[in-house]
């Protein structure tokens, strides 16, 4: 697949392999969740043969979709799409980055007059700010960490 035919959604976040990255994902979160393919298509109110092409790497979801399953799953969009499947961090404080990245985010979407180059943040606007806002929190979290085991020494 030519990366012109990806979603620029998307895109920003991985460029080449995106794709695969995601359907193997998605697919193994599935997998974990016990659902069906046609189960999952029903809680996220769309076709099987969507889940089934997203599974197979032949379809890719819009950014709208792409939240929704990351939401259903409770992982970031960042985590279906990121070459990164091991975390440096203990399953907390993953919780503690989701939470703290959903509260910033919902600080955001609570102030109405917020604006990106001068118009009104849109959904594919707000998943650029969530993805540079979750790479932050996370590179800060880190060096609380490193600066925490270098103290402790």
């Amino acid at each position: 697949m030519d990366e012109s035919q990806l979603n620029p959604g998307i895109l920003m976040f991985s460029k080449k392999g995106v794709i695969k990255i995601f359907h193997n994902k998605l697919k193994a979160l599935r997998h974990k969740s016990n659902k069906t393919q046609k189960e999952l298509a029903q809680e996220l109110n769309i076709g099987q043969s969507t889940i089934a092409m997203y599974e197979n790497g032949k379809r890719k979801p819009d950014t709208k979709t792409l939240k929704k399953i990351a939401d259903f799953f409770n992982v970031t969009v960042d985590y279906l799409l990121d070459n990164e499947v091991n975390s440096q961090f203990t399953e907390e404080e993953e919780l503690d980055i989701a939470r703290e990245l959903e509260r910033t985010i919902e600080q955001l979407k609570a102030n109405k007059g917020l604006k990106f180059d001068g118009e009104p943040m849109d959904e594919e606007t707000l998943q650029y700010i969530r993805f540079s806002l979750e790479k932050s929190i996370r590179l800060a979290k880190e060096i609380t960490n490193n600066k925490f085991l270098k103290e402790k020494k």
